[in-house]
């Protein structure tokens, strides 16, 4: 009888910890989409993510934190190092350019932040799978197969 009470309070007790742990796994979370900081941080790289010179270090100097703080409070709220989301944003705003065939593929490394443009060219390629010029050539195929398609009435 007293190791069954014994196993019944355990029990209990786990349940409680294991309770509180997910309380806090929750809150943790939910401070993720709540940090001011780290809003205008996303803010200032969507507006500035064409600067060439657009680092960690610059982060910082902007905002008055370390480039260690700023590191880890992005990877924290974000889940992705700050790299890998500037090469995010930059590749898409290159595939968004990359539809207006009057630009040249150099403009537009350089329009996104790439002073160099075989860096812009190898980075692309690891991104999408393709380089500029296939992709730009994807989208005028798609573009002319949805302009000869007849419409479904």
């Amino acid at each position: 009888v007293l190791f069954r009470s014994d196993w019944r309070e355990a029990r209990q007790l786990t349940k409680e910890l294991l309770g509180r742990f997910l309380q806090l796994v929750v809150e943790r979370r939910n401070q993720r989409g709540k940090n001011d900081t780290v809003n205008k941080i996303l803010a200032y790289i969507h507006e500035h993510y064409n600067r060439s010179d657009l680092s960690l270090n610059l982060l910082a100097e902007q905002f008055r934190l370390t480039p260690s703080y700023v590191s880890k409070l992005f990877k924290e709220h974000t889940e992705q190092n700050f790299m890998d989301y500037l090469i995010a944003i930059r590749m898409e705003a290159s595939k968004e350019r990359l539809a207006d065939r009057k630009l040249k593929i150099s403009e537009i490394a350089e329009a996104v932040g790439y002073t160099n443009i075989h860096s812009f060219l190898r980075t692309f390629k690891k991104y999408t799978g393709m380089t500029p010029t296939e992709y730009r050539e994807l989208i005028a195929a798609h573009a002319a197969a949805a302009v000869s398609e007849p419409s479904a009435k």
